[in-house]
């Protein structure tokens, strides 16, 4: 990691050193005297400036020395720069770095070296300037820092010759760019009765039809120049300018091959006695330009028109998404002008200020097209009126010859009655698809409960038709008793199904009539408690003014009948069942309580739908039709049923039903 580092430096050590191109370059007069210089002063035959590059040692200036390079590996320099302090060595034989050194040992001859690094104003050292003697010696204080102040000129001087050398090429580069410039460039001055040029380049001489050499610094009377051009265009200037207005102008020019458009543009570069009085100016044939431009005037014309006219919405954003234009039918959609969206970030307009997941859905759709990707979502919108519309987005990126994206152009549709169809059309699938998923429950169930009872059925009249004869009456009333209640049992069912269709059709009949409800749940209980065989106990409780209410008789009859019928059937034998009846603030609360076995907690929300049943019901009888109807005839008076279950410990039914008619439904 060490080396990397020092490689490192010394790479950008050799930058700086070639940045000033100096090495093997001819002997300067001002280098090669302040090497004198230092000679005289430190009273040293020899006196160097030593630059360091990859492999050597070159001496830029010599005194003393007919040498002009030597090895990189055996340079006193490569010590010296190693600090940024001088290298003194009074005598090299003493010395261990040295004492072997072939320049040492051989020419020339060194005992005595003093070094001083030549350090650049970036902060490397790329040399050094130094004197040499084959005798040991001591130099004073004094000549040590005068050689550091030597070793600075000779930066200095450096860096004169740099900037001289970048000065050159660039007023050699100005030249050239002058000289070849495809316009018309120069600099005048403007006398009383004549044009003096000053500087022009081949471009003005083409025009006039004279040598660019000729026309510097020569009048124009002399080359025979026609001066009304160049008047009209410093008059123009000096109007423009009094009234603070733009500097170049467009005017025509009659040519033999015909009219020309040329635009000109003047300023002053030097003013006598307060006034202008040299011009420099360019002027451009822009008749190509300005054919272009209504050309392309035309292209805006029939781009706008196409633009505007299509029914879809249309836009177009820079690279960072900021809107540049839209067209008539996306202002009209979202009842904006341009100047309320324009320049600003697409998904920030104030057309989706009442859709926030769409405007994250823009800036994300964006960002992506910023990159080259095409993007097309679909998306709901809200409306400032809060209705809604469906919109097909898509976002296409156009690249230039490199392919970097310089445009976006947003697209959208309004396919609001698309979405409505297909909603209409999905609805309608998913309606025949629950027809179908209910035909093949129903066939399934059927042939589940209808074998049982019809069993029953065809043993009783096997029974009654082969032992009839010798059974006594009251085994016939008995298989005559088991096959009616088979085929209540079917009927039960068939009613059920039926129930179950006319409200899928929407025939479901809703009659309310005044009814006693404290009434109607006494007589009911009454009658159910007589129906069952078991020793489950009914237990009915209620509370508030239930005397008047509005609801049909025959419907609230099914829907209690069943769920307390449910939960005696789930009950253990002897359980109770509670029956509470609430009424208060025109709501009637019907609870149904029994300590059954349960529902378990995952079936709870499947348990109203057609022919569904939990999976601990085990060999209970039952069609899973009953809750599923009660829920629609709960409905049909705008009434609302839920369910609170605990396994093992028992289920309440919590129904709640409006007393008066005015808030129910008409119909299913």
């Amino acid at each position: 990691m060490r080396m990397k580092s020092q490689n490192g430096r010394e790479a950008e050590r050799l930058k700086a050193l070639h940045a000033y191109d100096i090495l093997d370059t001819p002997s300067e007069l001002e280098f090669d005297n302040l090497t004198a210089l230092a000679a005289q002063i430190c009273q040293t035959p020899i006196a160097l400036i030593s630059l360091l590059d990859q492999t050597r040692q070159w001496f830029k200036s010599k005194v003393g020395l007919t040498v002009s390079e030597t090895p990189k590996s055996i340079a006193f320099c490569l010590h010296t720069i190693q600090s940024d302090l001088p290298l003194v060595v009074e005598d090299a034989l003493l010395d261990k770095r040295f004492a072997n050194n072939p320049l040492v040992m051989g020419e020339p001859n060194i005992r005595c070296y003093v070094g001083v690094p030549l350090i650049v104003p970036s902060g490397h050292r790329i040399g050094s300037l130094c004197v040499i003697a084959p005798v040991p010696m001591q130099l004073t204080e004094g000549q040590i820092k005068t050689l550091q102040a030597l070793s600075r000129q000779v930066v200095n001087l450096l860096e004169l010759k740099r900037s001289n050398r970048l000065l050159a090429e660039r007023k050699a580069l100005l030249r050239s760019f002058f000289d070849s410039a495809p316009m018309m460039m120069g600099v005048v001055e403007l006398l009383e009765d004549d044009i003096l040029h000053l500087s022009d380049n081949a471009e003005t001489a083409r025009l006039f039809g004279i040598k660019p050499d000729e026309m510097q610094n020569r009048r124009a009377s002399e080359m025979g120049v026609p001066t009304d051009h160049i008047r009209q265009w410093i008059a123009h200037y000096l109007e423009a300018q009094k009234k603070h207005q733009p500097q170049k102008f467009e005017y025509p020019h009659e040519t033999e091959a015909g009219q020309r458009w040329l635009s000109a543009t003047v300023v002053a570069v030097e003013h006598k006695e307060g006034q202008p009085a040299r011009f420099a100016y360019i002027v451009e044939d822009i008749s190509d330009r300005k054919e272009a431009k209504e050309k392309l005037k035309q292209s805006e014309q029939k781009f706008r028109a196409i633009f505007d006219g299509t029914f879809q919405f249309i836009g177009l954003l820079n690279p960072a998404g900021i809107l540049i234009e839209a067209n008539r039918s996306a202002l009209e959609a979202f009842g904006v002008t341009l100047a309320d969206v324009v320049g600003q970030p697409f998904w920030a307009t104030p057309w989706w200020t009442h859709s926030p997941t769409l405007q994250a859905q823009l800036k994300q759709a964006i960002s992506r097209a910023a990159q080259g990707e095409f993007v097309r979502f679909e998306s709901k919108h809200i409306l400032a009126n809060e209705t809604s519309m469906f919109i097909d987005f898509s976002i296409q990126p156009i690249v230039d010859d490199a392919g970097n994206v310089i445009m976006l152009i947003p697209e959208g549709r309004d396919i609001s009655d698309r979405k409505r169809v297909e909603a209409e059309i999905l609805k309608s699938l998913e309606k025949e698809r629950e027809l179908n998923a209910f035909k093949t429950r129903f066939i399934t169930m059927v042939s589940h409960e209808y074998r049982t009872p019809l069993a029953t059925i065809l043993s009783s009249i096997d029974l009654l038709e082969y032992y009839g004869h010798c059974s006594t009456e009251q085994e016939k009333e008995e298989y005559c008793k088991q096959i009616r209640n088979s085929i209540q049992r079917m009927t039960d069912l068939l009613n059920d199904v039926l129930t179950v269709e006319k409200s899928e059709a929407g025939k479901f009949i809703f009659n309310p009539e005044p009814l006693d409800l404290k009434q109607f749940c006494q007589d009911l209980v009454t009658e159910l408690q007589g129906n069952i065989k078991t020793e489950h106990r009914i237990l009915l409780a209620i509370e508030g003014q239930c005397s008047q209410a509005q609801m049909d008789k025959k419907l609230m009859r099914h829907i209690f009948s069943n769920l307390i019928s449910n939960a005696v059937k789930y009950s253990p034998q002897g359980g109770i069942i509670r029956f509470k009846v609430i009424c208060q603030d025109q709501i009637a609360t019907f609870c149904i309580q029994d300590q059954g076995i349960g529902i378990p907690p995952e079936a709870i929300q499947n348990l109203f739908q057609s022919f569904f049943r939990a999976s601990n019901v085990g060999n209970i009888a039952g069609s899973g039709l009953g809750l599923s109807i009660v829920k629609r005839l709960v409905e049909s008076h705008a009434g609302s049923i839920s369910i609170e279950s605990q396994l093992g410990t028992g289920t309440t039914f919590v129904v709640a039903l409006p007393l008066k008619p005015d808030s129910l439904l008409s119909g299913a």
